[in-house]
């Protein structure tokens, strides 16, 4: 009994430090995850598993599916304090359920003004970052009642989401740019074609072919694959579906010794890609000559200061397959939207 009653005093120190001062933060790795590990009481748990899974059930094909997030729920409260040095938690609770979980949750949003905005279902959510170790992410999630919260989980997923998937890339950026930037082919590719991304120090020029607006960065072990490719024009209605599929493989058959896309997992968005409207454009690439293959994402969009249309192309080979093809993707992805023309960077000045 007493050792059950020091775990839970250990638990209750840990819960109510949540948005205490952070005298229990520490330094671990850079280096960002992609789990995310939820706490709440079994019942609870059991009435949004479904909808907190279909929030992170977003991914890629590689060709496996790999998820950008991976959902562990820990059953045991008790194991709490093994977990403080990871960088995604997440409580659940309602306000009618019990156990050491629940408790702590409430004690944690005890003032009577929030108490009363969760009763009248305006409070639902609470952030806090870096808790325990820098880069950290901590979401609370309450309601009154199972039926409640699950309802209140689909209607914020975006949102849940975004949270998680906002702190990751921001570390992400810190980590992959964080010493040897390769601040040299940066300013190199600015000053040749007007255009430039954030690069990794040990990627490089393989091949460039100013004629057709084309050039090609590399990084291996495993095999990343970087391409810009830009066509002046005043015709913006060029950018269709079939043109941009019919493009990219004329690009693997140009430099890429063949590659074409697998038309069968292509899926197609609109997004904001750095306050343009663009196309984002997720696949396979496959080349059967070679029996290879791997994921590739592009966005493609027209760029009226310039006068351009401009692709820009990210690829992975990977055939041993380690540790899954989508931390490299999202690497890639940080380049890509990094990019900038030098129209962009004179406005900034």
């Amino acid at each position: 009994m007493k050792s059950k009653r020091k775990k839970y005093g250990l638990l209750l120190i840990l819960i109510l430090s949540l948005f205490a001062a952070n005298c229990y933060r520490r330094e671990v790795g850079r280096e960002p995850e992609q789990d995310i590990f939820v706490f709440a009481p079994p019942a609870i748990w059991d009435a949004v598993q479904k909808p907190l899974e279909d929030v992170f059930s977003a991914g890629i094909e590689t060709p496996q599916y790999e998820k950008y997030f991976n959902l562990k729920y820990v059953s045991n409260p008790d194991d709490l304090d093994k977990y403080t040095l990871h960088r995604n938690l997440m409580f659940v609770a309602t306000l009618d359920s019990k156990g050491p979980i629940a408790d702590l949750v409430k004690k944690s949003i005890s003032s009577s003004k929030t108490m009363t905005g969760v009763k009248q279902g305006k409070n639902f959510l609470f952030k806090k970052e870096n808790q325990w170790v820098n880069d950290q992410v901590i979401l609370l999630l309450i309601s009154v009642n199972a039926d409640s919260l699950a309802k209140k989980i689909e209607r914020f997923k975006q949102q849940i989401f975004n949270i998680y998937n906002d702190q990751y890339e921001k570390q992400l950026k810190k980590e992959m740019f964080a010493s040897h930037e390769n601040k040299k082919l940066e300013e190199e590719l600015l000053n040749k074609y007007q255009w430039t991304v954030r690069v990794q120090h040990d990627y490089f020029v393989a091949w460039e072919s100013p004629d057709t607006g084309f050039v090609f960065l590399r990084r291996m072990y495993p095999e990343r694959w970087f391409y810009g490719r830009w066509i002046d024009t005043d015709n913006p209605s060029l950018i269709t579906k079939d043109w941009i599929l019919n493009e990219r493989d004329s690009v693997g058959t140009w430099f890429y010794g063949g590659d074409v896309i697998n038309r069968k997992y292509v899926k197609f968005k609109i997004v904001n890609f750095n306050n343009r409207r663009a196309y984002q454009v997720d696949g396979l690439w496959e080349n059967n000559e070679k029996v290879a293959g791997g994921p590739f994402r592009e966005y493609v969009f027209y760029d009226e200061p310039t006068s351009r249309i401009y692709i820009i192309d990210c690829a992975v080979f990977d055939p041993k397959d380690l540790y899954g093809k989508m931390p490299y993707m999202r690497q890639l992805d940080v380049m890509a939207r990094s990019f900038k023309t030098l129209v962009d960077i004179q406005k900034e000045k």
